[in-house]
């Protein structure tokens, strides 16, 4: 596989939100070492919103990406991702805590009676 299939398919994964910034930096230095013209000159902004992303997914899409791009594409889609899972744990253990604690209530309150 030559690098721009490696790239593109490297790409797909960031854009689907199941690599990490540390593992698409571990790829590019494997990509790195087989091709050196991996680097452009291409100003990465520290934002990561969604618009933004959009703008450097459209870039890479059309070849216009280097090394920090994708990783800053990586950090915005895998990270917002892994938050949105830590948010869904805390939420529904919370819950289940809460019905726990609601059902040793009742437990205890049926039993005075």
């Amino acid at each position: 596989m030559n690098k721009d299939e490696r790239i593109l398919r490297l790409i797909s994964r960031i854009d689907s939100g199941t690599i990490s910034s540390e593992e698409v930096f571990k790829r590019l230095d494997m990509i790195e070492k087989n091709s050196n013209d991996l680097y452009v000159i291409y100003d990465v902004n520290e934002r990561t919103d969604p618009a933004y992303y959009e703008e450097l997914l459209s870039n890479a899409r059309i070849g216009i990406y280097n090394k920090q791009s994708l990783i800053r594409m990586a950090e915005i889609k895998y990270d917002k991702k892994s938050t949105l899972r830590k948010k869904a744990v805390l939420i529904i253990g919370g819950v289940a805590l809460a019905a726990t604690l609601i059902t040793i209530i009742v437990i205890l309150a049926g039993g005075k009676s």
